[in-house]
Order: C-alpha cells, then sequence, then structure tokens
C-alpha cells in the first residue's frame, strides 16, 4: 500500500492522526502540495514504511520523535517546510535510511551524534536551516555518503579530519557558516568528489597540495 499524490499538485488540508491505521503502509509521497500542520506522532506505528516524502509543503513544528520508530525507513525527506525544534537525538536508530533531507526549515539545535551511526546514508542534506555546533567526528564512519549538503546554518569548529575517509563523496557543500581552522592536509583521499564549496566561512591556512590528486573534481 502506498499514498501518492503526485509532485507539484495542490493537495491540501492536514495528514489525519488515522494514518495510523494503515498498518501495511510502505510509501508516503507527498512532496510539493500545500499541506499544513503537524507531522502527527501517530506515522511512527507504521513499521513497514520505507519511503517518507512530505518535502515542499507547510508543514510546522517539531519532528515527531516517534519518526525514530520507522525501523525499515530509506528514504526520510522533510525539506522546504517550517519545521522548528531539533533533530531527535535518537535519529541514529533508522538503520536503513539511505537518504536524510531537512533543508530549507527552522531547524535549530546540533547534528545528533547517533547520525554518524547510519553506515548505510548516502544523501544528507540539512542546509538553510539554524544549526550549530561542530560536525560529529563520526561522519568518518559514513562510507557510503555521496553528498553532504550543510550551507547556510550557524556551523563552527574545525573541519574534521575524518571527512577525508569518504572515498564514495562526491559533493561536499559547507558554505556560508562560521568553520574555522584549516582544509583537511589530506583531502586528496576524496577519490571521488566532484564538488567543493568552503566559501563565506572562517578557513585559514593553505591549500593542501594533496587537491591536486582530485581527477573528478569540477568545481572548487
Amino acid at each position: 500500500i502506498k499514498i501518492y499524490t503526485g509532485y507539484d499538485n495542490k493537495t491540501a488540508g492536514k495528514i489525519p492522526t488515522e494514518i495510523s491505521n494503515l498498518k501495511k503502509l510502505k510509501e508516503i509521497l507527498l512532496n510539493n502540495n500545500d499541506i499544513s500542520g503537524n507531522i502527527p506522532s501517530q506515522i511512527g506505528v507504521l513499521n513497514n514504511l520505507r519511503f517518507l516524502g512530505l518535502s515542499g509543503n507547510n508543514f510546522e513544528g517539531i519532528i515527531p520523535d516517534s519518526i525514530v520508530k520507522l525501523n525499515e525507513l530509506e528514504y526520510l525527506s522533510l525539506g522546504w517546510n517550517n519545521l522548528s525544534g531539533k533533530i531527535p537525538d535518537s535519529i541514529g536508530n533508522l538503520t536503513k535510511l539511505i537518504s536524510f533531507s531537512l533543508d530549507g526549515n527552522n531547524i535549530v539545535g546540533k547534528i545528533p551524534e547517533s547520525l554518524m551511526n547510519i553506515k548505510t546514508l548516502e544523501d544528507l542534506g540539512l542546509s538553510d536551516n539554524s544549526l550549530s555546533g561542530g560536525i560529529p567526528s563520526g561522519i568518518g564512519n559514513l562510507e557510503n555518503l555521496k553528498s553532504v549538503t550543510l550551507q547556510r546554518n550557524y556551523l563552527s569548529g574545525s573541519i574534521p579530519a575524518g571527512i577525508v575517509n569518504l572515498n564514495k563523496l562526491e559533493n561536499l557543500n559547507l558554505q556560508g557558516n562560521v568553520f574555522s581552522g584549516n582544509i583537511p592536509s589530506e583531502i586528496g583521499n576524496l577519490e571521488s568528489i566532484k564538488y567543493i564549496n568552503l566559501a563565506e566561512n572562517d578557513i585559514t591556512g593553505s591549500i593542501p597540495e594533496s587537491i591536486v590528486k582530485l581527477s573528478k573534481l569540477e568545481e572548487l
């Protein structure tokens, strides 16, 4: 069973709390509509859910903690809404998550350490929020990561050295934060990288010589 309204429609209203009755539901795809209200906490009982696409709507309120109970979830798309509050600390319980998009909301607080335990993660999009603190050092454990977009937040500290272990990484965008310190000297280990954006930060020091090893780099 799936709920699918298509993209770029004008579906409005709210998600009813009775959605919890659809126990076999595997997909909810409601992106780019005019749906409003809160994300109902009852969604957390849908144990078979693999796709949750709610981006590009008018959802508000917090991300319900119950979302971390969706053990089969692979794609979580909540970007470009009016969500506030913090990312649930136990987001790392979603051990099958491949894509997590939360861009363009009003999310505050830190990037949870538990997020760095999701070894299946390929795409992490947290841009255009009000996140603070640093990038957790465990990011180097996400061996399948292909895209990290954290631009336009209030993130600070140094770029973790572990990021150079992400040899599948293609896109790294840290623009418009408060990162400081040097570019990791072993950045040349990012053999798959195509796009690096570190603009509008407080990065110091020289450009590492290893950067000339990035044969697939298209934009710096």
